[in-house]
């Protein structure tokens, strides 16, 4: 295994031991506050779990997940109800050593001892594991429920990527409801050369105006607000200008964007990738027009074989030939075509006119 390959399964198991947060007791969430901090692991079990050879030199894999910009910022929700406490709340744990603790504002009775029995819980354990005098700040925020119930993303789907990226987990939330979906892909509207990235319709709420997020709600973690929802399609474009022309293919790969086809034709083989199923293949079916999904009207969809899951919505469709790879078009929904499960997706066509865009090459 190559020094890139080993980096990248450490990568992955930290995004996974994130991820199983009904794990990890308070200790074990200090733990890794400390790792990102100092640079060292001390509990030996949490070390074989996150493949490291020495607990205590995690220095250059610290140095160089913050060189990518994949320790920025976590989201850890603990339980707290082991704890003997409220439950709504998220802890935010900060590469630099900043507890962030987000309180819901529509959680009833929030009482000045529950704040304080937050406060010494996250001190007493930072204390534990080498951290003294940990800033705290306590705010609020509107109580999200995904629509997709439990946060479906692969670990490494799910990271917080910035520049941002074609593929990876994004949210969008309109107050009360939040949705998970996929980045399409970077792009720069025509009319001003405002960058930012596609997404599906759906994933806005048919709207504009909707606040994004990457990779889940959290300060620090707005992706901009979408600006326009392209008419008689599933498309929606979002101004922010931290962006390349690249696609997530997953375990924290990327490959280039070189262009974009209109659409597919007979005989392509197609990728797509969404944070739910990872990268997946399929032969490209047909184009349909005049169609209606999810009750809305479509002026043009494609369909390609391999159907797609929830959360995959507005990931991108591309085509590989000689090395290149170019966007065909963006997640759309799922459902049969011919009596077999497919993918529908929305083709670069409509994308492009709908919304005044062209796709970024890297």
């Amino acid at each position: 295994m190559t020094m890139n390959e080993t980096n990248q399964k450490r990568m992955e198991n930290i995004a996974h031991v994130l991820s199983e947060v009904s794990n990890l007791n308070m200790t074990d969430m200090f733990i890794l506050l400390a790792l990102l901090k100092n640079s060292k692991i001390t509990n030996s079990e949490l070390a074989k779990i996150l493949d490291f050879k020495d607990g205590n030199s995690a220095a250059y894999h610290t140095r160089s997940m913050q060189k990518e910009g994949l320790i920025d910022k976590y989201t850890i929700i603990p339980n707290w109800k082991r704890a003997g406490l409220p439950t709504e709340f998220i802890i935010l744990a900060d590469a630099d050593g900043y507890v962030t603790v987000m309180l819901y504002k529509d959680y009833p009775n929030i009482k000045e001892e529950d704040i304080a029995g937050i406060t010494k819980i996250i001190r007493n354990n930072a204390v534990k594991v080498g951290i003294k005098d940990v800033p705290i700040i306590f705010t609020l925020d509107e109580h999200i429920k995904p629509a997709t119930g439990d946060w479906p993303a692969l670990p490494s789907y799910s990271l917080k990527y910035r520049p941002i990226i074609g593929g990876i987990a994004m949210t969008t939330t309109n107050g009360t409801i939040g949705q998970v979906g996929s980045v399409g892909f970077a792009a720069e509207r025509d009319s001003d050369n405002q960058k930012g990235y596609v997404t599906a319709g759906h994933v806005s709420f048919w709207s504009s105006g909707i606040q994004a997020y990457q990779p889940l709600p959290g300060v620090g973690n707005e992706s901009g607000t979408s600006s326009l929802i392209g008419s008689d399609s599933d498309v929606a474009f979002v101004p922010y200008d931290n962006v390349v022309g690249k696609i997530h293919v997953g375990g924290g790969y990327t490959i280039d964007v070189d262009g974009y086809y209109s659409g597919g034709i007979t005989s392509m083989y197609l990728q797509r990738s969404g944070c739910v199923s990872g990268v997946e293949l399929g032969d490209y079916e047909a184009v349909l027009t005049g169609v209606t999904i999810r009750g809305q009207y479509m002026d043009k969809v494609e369909v390609m074989d391999n159907e797609c899951q929830q959360g995959d919505s507005g990931g991108p469709v591309y085509y590989t030939y000689y090395g290149r790879n170019k966007v065909v078009g963006i997640i759309s929904a799922y459902g049969t075509y011919n009596n077999a499960d497919v993918t529908f997706y929305i083709p670069c066509s409509e994308v492009t006119s709908k919304l005044d865009v062209t796709p970024l090459e890297a």
